[in-house]
């Protein structure tokens, strides 16, 4: 049995990226700046697009380490990296 062979690698799962101790300091962050903002007297508009810019940073960055941790095939089956383009 050849230990390179593909059909004998067993696939990692994901690692689980982010503790209990991140979860919470996301949290209280954002509370905290929620708090100012309504200490400041901001209007509740002006809180709602704060926080939805906030959550959209958030879900952009969670869709770019999927991508990242799922890489894509070549959309083209012969595709070689060595090959120069000209």
């Amino acid at each position: 049995m050849n230990i390179s062979d593909d059909s004998s690698r067993q696939e990692r799962p994901f690692p689980f990226q982010f503790g209990i101790r991140t979860l919470l300091m996301v949290t209280t962050a954002l509370a905290v700046l929620l708090g100012v903002l309504k200490w400041a007297g901001a209007p509740a508009g002006v809180i709602a697009l704060v926080m939805g810019m906030i959550g959209l940073g958030l879900l952009f960055a969670v869709l770019l380490v999927v991508s990242l941790a799922n890489p894509r095939e070549p959309d083209h089956p012969n595709h070689d990296d060595t090959e120069v383009r000209r």
